[in-house]
């Protein structure tokens, strides 16, 4: 199976610029959740030392893995 952006280049190659478009916006969307996973276990990591609320870890580690 092909990447989302393998699938883009098959597009611009064939011609299909409004499908490797939609491919494109597809992958940014994806890194941008990405970093956000990421900033959200950064911030676990940071507030597990001291006030952080354990339901509100568990609840965030839980959506990450969604």
């Amino acid at each position: 199976m092909l990447t989302i952006d393998e699938q883009e280049s098959c597009a611009y190659q064939q011609g299909d610029t409004t499908l490797a478009s939609v491919l494109a916006q597809l992958a940014d969307a994806h890194a941008a959740i990405d970093t956000l996973r990421a900033l959200v276990r950064d911030a676990i990591d940071v507030m597990r030392d001291d006030a952080i609320d354990p339901d509100w870890a568990a609840r965030a580690l839980a959506a990450l893995e969604d």
